[in-house]
């Protein structure tokens, strides 16, 4: 039986497969996608021939669900067998609520305020309203009827078994979010959705298109943080021009200060079998991630084949105490920007144990200033020292 974990250039964002292949069996989990590229699109018509078994989405932000989109755009006959997102999707026995005029008023304007898709029509770049994910899933009742809706997923929920019958193909195990981190992004959506439009929501049932609703607002919202956030001055900690030691021990010595809320509902996923484990971390927060792992495993360190770092190597989605609880050979950092995604951060905390131990890390942004740096002489030094290397294949298999 054999694992294989490849991750894609997706934009700034996520683009993960782990196939998994059991004599002549395979079962394909697709997590996230931020930009359906050419590659992308080959993997799913080709490698994968149209058969999603699992596609997770694990929270709400457009870096991870656009290129999802996409896909449903452009591959319009790829069978997805199960969907995990949280999206407001909750339909637990209570009464459907027809939308009110008012609040179909208010979706109709919401989404004139997002920037319009530029799409390629025989040729022609042209404009196009922007697609909310659920709204494209609803469109299609095979993956409408995929979409897990009985429950949200968190860390209260049953393992996820892959195969019901063989059980070859092990488990997810979910490590977040917590109840608690959806409750506090569903009440955000209140909030946000009355200051948008002046009206409250009706309660006592389920609003239908109220997974589109959540979608857009949640977009809204998401606009209004990323422009603060490109306002806001980098401080002189957060990037490196070189590997002197001061920068090095600044890095290693920086406390991240927690995620947003969204990513804070991000899902955090387990994957084992028979012993093998691998780490998907989406965007979570790290310590709702290494206090789910402690309960969970009970032990004071697990050893996984790779984890898939949090948040494209944030700075603040990597800390000491989730890294004292997991390890790993291999490291899979996705995305990211030009300066601080990867960060020198997260990079220090994951290679600097005090051990001599081997590991890789995989990168697919090679535009980022600290990677290009760790690929340089410049930074030979620096994985000499902690016995690490850099590779940009994206791809890792093990058997189990």
């Amino acid at each position: 039986m054999r694992a294989t974990i490849q991750t894609f250039q997706s934009k700034q964002g996520d683009c993960i497969f782990f196939s998994i292949e059991n004599d002549e069996k395979r079962f394909v989990t697709m997590i996230d996608c931020g930009k359906y590229t050419d590659d992308i699109r080959e993997y799913v018509e080709v490698t994968a021939e149209k058969h999603i078994n699992l596609l997770v989405v694990t929270h709400i932000d457009n870096d991870h669900v656009d290129g999802l989109v996409e896909m449903l755009e452009q591959t319009p006959d790829v069978r997805i067998d199960q969907i995990l997102y949280n999206c407001n999707q909750l339909w637990n026995g209570q009464p459907k609520i027809q939308p009110t005029d008012a609040m179909r008023q208010n979706m109709q304007t919401l989404s004139t305020n997002l920037p319009s898709r530029q799409k390629n029509d025989n040729g022609k770049i042209k404009a196009d309203k922007a697609v909310m994910l659920a709204e494209k899933i609803g469109s299609n009742d095979a993956w409408w009827e995929a979409w897990k809706k009985d429950e949200y997923i968190t860390a209260a929920i049953k393992p996820i078994l892959l195969d019901e019958h063989d059980k070859k193909f092990g488990k997810f195990v979910v490590l977040t979010p917590t109840v608690a981190g959806i409750e506090r992004l569903n009440k955000n959506f209140k909030v946000e959705y009355a200051r948008l439009t002046k009206h409250i929501l009706a309660e006592g049932g389920n609003v239908v298109g109220q997974e589109t609703l959540f979608e857009l607002v949640e977009r809204l919202a998401s606009m209004k943080r990323r422009n603060y956030e490109v306002m806001e001055p980098v401080k002189s900690g957060a990037v490196t021009n070189c590997f002197e030691e001061n920068k090095l021990k600044e890095a290693f010595d920086f406390e991240p200060r927690g995620v947003s809320d969204e990513n804070g509902a991000s899902i955090a996923l387990m994957w084992e079998y028979g012993g093998k484990r691998v780490l998907f971390m989406g965007d979570a927060e790290p310590d709702d991630v290494a206090e789910r792992i402690k309960t969970v495993y009970g032990v004071d360190k697990l050893e996984v084949e790779a984890v898939k770092v949090s948040h494209h190597g944030s700075k603040h989605s990597t800390n000491k105490k989730l890294l004292n609880q997991v390890d790993s050979g291999h490291y899979f950092f996705t995305g990211g920007n030009l300066k601080d995604k990867p960060s020198l951060e997260a990079i220090m905390k994951i290679v600097n144990r005090g051990d001599e131990r081997k590991r890789t890390l995989h990168f697919n942004n090679k535009e980022n200033k600290t990677v290009k740096e760790l690929t340089s002489e410049q930074g030979m030094a620096v994985k000499e020292r902690y016995h690490f290397e850099v590779a940009d294949n994206n791809e890792f298999e093990f058997e189990y």
